[in-house]
């Protein structure tokens, strides 16, 4: 072939090429049993294409306060325990390094960065109901709870309890607050649990499982048995389970400190027994009678003990919502995490039950933080998921009338394209949809996503020194988690110092 046919032969299968580029699918083509194909575009062929990660160095650096180490229990690495996410939850040098000032104020320190909340329109006061019991709240004669609803993201009692503790150190309180009866990923920082082997827990994302048609779930969205669903009861044995919850010691001191232990459970067919153990020492017997109902039984601990065992033998279990672990009076922080889930599943919940449920506490403040499970959809328009999470939030205000609530915003996640990572195209749409959802619904809201750094930040926070999020490009690692609620529990502070100022002036 001549040189020039051959020129022409190759600019005509460039040109092809180049225009299939243009056509082709930019997430590439499905293929079923084999995968995807992608065809390089015309920037990726030219280099034109460059993704470059965001610059997270002024947000890492900020919030540094001076460190009190005698306000810390040192880690200890013989209790951590394997899972999916164990690196995220537990992968940290010394809870020493933590920065917390012993000598705090409120008052923040002019060089840190606040990324503020934001509120809907002519709605700035919406957190100034959840501020005045604030002010007020060591003249409570209970607990204050905020409830921190979220998904994996805060797992293991991550984001939740750096809030807790700067929260009650502020204004006073101790204790952990609720703990579902079993733990099936458990590697919380702040209580170590262990029960014996005959336990399930039944959240409402299986809700449709192994005959499990009940939608009593209660506030936490699952409860925990020590007997079948279907048992009889007219069953002649005579079933023997036990729970324990030990102290951590990778927590804030303020989670080892406690005086009460609150049982939340009902629905059982038959009387049961429930002992409570103070290490070794028998503290209480209760009989439980059978119950159609949600019903509540409070104890009394001594704070000189490192673990409460509790040990129950009936015929039939009842339904376990919930043990609280608390003070008389202070901030509450409870961790609500559930795997798996969207945050959209309290419609589908039990609302009386909800109800009911919520009596039982003083909740001064709400926060919502979901959307990591909905990030690799394909959707072209989150319209329906904005009104789905609106209705979930419209549901909450009908559990708990007049309490404000927050919802912070998804994180930034990566997926991998060609060599580099990069956000997800739905990330900034799901983050828009939970906004204007708020909005509608008159809360407030925290832009986590532009408060990491927005789009391609994940992978800076994954390739810090130590590492601020995990190699799933997805969870934030414990350190990372710290960092997220330190810039949340600032932005929260600085806007009650506001609430102060106008209030005093």
């Amino acid at each position: 072939m001549k040189p020039i046919k051959t020129s022409i032969f190759i600019l005509i299968v460039l040109f092809l090429l180049s225009a299939l580029s243009f056509v082709f699918p930019k997430d590439g083509l499905k293929i079923q049993n084999f995968g995807t194909l992608r065809f390089a575009n015309f920037e990726e062929v030219f280099s034109l294409k460059k993704t470059q990660y965001a610059d997270i160095s002024a947000i890492i650096n900020s919030a540094e306060i001076e460190v009190d180490t005698t306000s810390l229990i040192s880690i200890d690495t013989s209790a951590i325990i394997k899972d999916s996410l164990h690196s995220v939850v537990l992968k940290v040098d010394s809870l020493d390094t933590i920065p917390i000032s012993k000598k705090e104020s409120i008052a923040l320190d002019t060089n840190i960065k606040i990324y503020n909340l934001e509120y809907p329109e002519n709605e700035n006061d919406a957190l100034y109901g959840f501020f005045k019991i604030l002010s007020s709240v060591q003249k409570s004669k209970e607990p204050v709870r905020i409830m921190h609803y979220g998904d994996s993201q805060i797992e293991g009692d991550r984001i939740s309890s750096y809030i807790r503790y700067k929260l009650q150190k502020q204004f006073g309180g101790t204790g952990i607050g609720l703990l579902p009866a079993f733990q099936i990923y458990n590697y919380s920082v702040s209580m170590k649990q262990t029960a014996s082997s005959n336990w399930k827990r039944y959240t409402i994302l299986d809700k449709n499982k192994a005959g499990n048609e009940s939608k009593k779930y209660g506030v936490m969205s699952l409860y925990s048995k020590f007997t079948d669903l279907n048992n009889e009861a007219n069953d002649s044995t005579v079933h023997e389970a036990w729970i324990k919850f030990e102290k951590s010691k990778s927590t804030y001191y303020t989670n080892r400190k406690f005086v009460k232990c609150k049982m939340y459970y009902g629905y059982n067919n038959s009387p049961l027994i429930a002992e409570l153990y103070q290490g070794e020492n028998l503290k209480n017997v209760k009989t439980i009678m059978s119950s159609d109902k949600l019903e509540q039984i409070t104890w009394d601990l001594d704070n000189n003990f490192d673990d409460v065992t509790i040990k129950f033998s009936g015929k039939d279990s009842p339904n376990f919502y919930g043990f609280s672990f608390e003070d008389n009076n202070g901030i509450l922080v409870d961790n609500f995490a559930l795997r798996g889930s969207s945050g959209l599943e309290f419609t589908k919940n039990d609302l009386q039950l909800q109800k009911e449920m919520s009596t039982k506490f003083k909740t001064g403040l709400i926060i919502l933080q979901y959307g990591i499970n909905i990030v690799t959809g394909n959707s072209k328009d989150y319209a329906y998921y904005e009104n789905w999470y609106y209705n979930q939030i419209t549901t909450i205000q009908k559990i708990y009338p007049n309490t404000p609530i927050i919802v912070i915003g998804v994180s930034d996640m990566s997926r991998k394209v060609e060599d580099v990572y990069e956000s997800y195209p739905t990330i900034e749409q799901i983050r828009d949809a939970q906004k204007n959802a708020a909005f509608r619904a008159k809360c407030a809201f925290w832009d986590l996503y532009e408060a990491m750094g927005g789009e391609n930040s994940m992978p800076s926070w994954v390739n810090h020194e130590p590492p601020m999020a995990a190699k799933d490009y997805t969870h934030f690692s414990y350190q990372g988690a710290k960092k997220v609620a330190e810039m949340f529990y600032n932005s929260l502070i600085f806007d009650y110092n506001q609430f102060v100022k106008r209030k005093s002036s």
